[in-house]
């Protein structure tokens, strides 16, 4: 809760900030990621591209028959 100051400004949350998380300031690496793993997310990125593409030769060809069609009836 905080409450009207006439002088500076209120504080909700006093002392958040100042305390060191880890002692001494330690910043850990990023976790490594095993080479497995980055070729099975580069296959998936893969497939949704090749899925992407499917959808969007077979769209095109649908909107290309329907057009074909209309002109010719």
């Amino acid at each position: 809760m905080t409450s009207a100051h006439l002088v500076g400004h209120a504080h909700s949350r006093h002392g958040r900030g100042r305390v060191t998380k880890r002692p001494g300031g330690i910043l850990r690496p990023p976790r490594l990621i095993a080479p497995q793993e980055l070729n099975l997310f580069s296959d998936r990125l893969d497939d949704a591209r090749e899925r992407e593409s499917t959808v969007r030769d077979f769209a095109l060809l649908r909107d290309l028959t329907l057009s074909a069609d209309d002109y010719n009836s």
